[in-house]
Formats: structure tokens, sequence, C-alpha cells
């Protein structure tokens, strides 16, 4: 069985924060493969309404893998990272298929569950010497300075930034691009004010 973890649920957020979880893949054979982590579908979603559901499917992608090809050597497992941006509130589900990239062979699914419930998260006051707090204005970044631990060759180390919309209207972030290996899989988002988002 090469799908360890078939159901990944993330935790749930706030609208407008992205979240991480983790699927597991396992080689049983005796032979390296390169394997493929692609959408079999859009994402589906549905909303309590009260005295009704609402559903549907989504028109931008709301989940990705953080790879979509990698090199699994025999016998051993690889962790594969997924993100979700919650855009609305909500419980979505997509499924993503796992090939080989050789001959499209089909390996087994992963299928994909999260839930949003509120807008963008207030801002936290920071606190200051006097025991008070204190608020800034713009956009900005709570902490500018990643320190990512050791990682193993063809895995991948994840770390959260907090960014802050601290003006009094409704800004679009765009990001950068970023060069490898680093990646950030959302570069352009809105953000309400007085609220923020985890990268």
């Amino acid at each position: 069985t090469w799908i360890v973890t078939p159901v990944i649920e993330f935790p749930t957020g706030p609208v407008g924060s992205v979240a991480s979880a983790l699927g597991l893949v396992h080689n049983p054979s005796r032979h390296e493969c390169a394997i493929t982590v692609q959408a079999s579908a859009a994402a589906t979603w549905t909303r309590d309404e009260g005295p009704q559901v609402l559903s549907g499917t989504c028109d931008v992608p709301l989940f990705t893998p953080f790879v979509e090809s990698i090199l699994v050597p025999p016998g051993t497992s690889r962790e594969i990272s997924f993100f979700f941006y919650a855009q609305d509130p909500g419980t979505f589900e997509q499924s993503f298929t796992v090939k080989t990239v050789s001959d499209g062979a089909h390996l087994g699914d992963f299928r994909l569950f999260a839930i949003s419930e509120h807008e963008n998260a207030a801002i936290p006051r920071e606190p200051t010497g006097g025991g008070g707090g204190r608020s800034r204005k713009g956009l900005y970044v709570r902490k500018s300075t990643l320190h990512l631990p050791p990682t193993l060759l063809r895995s991948e180390r994840i770390e959260h930034v907090v960014l802050c919309n601290g003006s009094k209207e409704t800004i679009t972030a765009m990001l950068p691009q970023i060069d490898e290996p680093f990646l950030v899989r959302h570069r352009r988002f809105p953000l309400r004010p007085r609220s923020y988002v985890q990268l």
C-alpha cells in the first residue's frame, strides 16, 4: 500500500488563514520510484445557512501540495505537506491522486478535509515593558526572521509567518517570487482591517 494516510484533516481556522497538514506515502517495492501528486477534481464546499445547506465547487485552488513530484527510495516513506487557504467559511473537501512519473500508474488517493468558520482573526495586542499594549499601522510581519531546523535531504520543514494588517482598510497582500529551495504557496490574498493571516 502506497498511501499510509488516505484521509487528511486540517485544523479548523478562520477565513484568511493558511493551515498545513501532512500525508504519508510508502514505497513497498524494491525500486526507487518518482511519483506525482495532483488534484483529481476541483474542491467542493458545503455551508450551513440556517434553514438550508448550500454546496458547490471552488473556482480557485484552496488545497495545494508543497511539492507536485517526489522521489521515494525503495522500502522508505516520505511526508508530503499540503496547504489549505481558507477564503470563505464552510466545509471543504478535495482528492489528490498519486501516480508514477514513468507510466502514470495509479498508486492511490489522498482525501483532504478542512473547515473554516470565522473572519480574519483580530490582531492580538503586543505587550510592552509597562504591561500595556501597542498596535502598528499598515501591513507588517510579526516576526521577520525565520530559523528552520536541520532538514533531511528530499524532505521539508514548515515555518509560519504572521502577516498583519494594522490599518482600518482591507489590503490585498502580494508576496514576491521566492526562489528555491524556499516556497510559499499562496502569494495573493485579502487582509481585512485589524486582522492577520498565517503563511
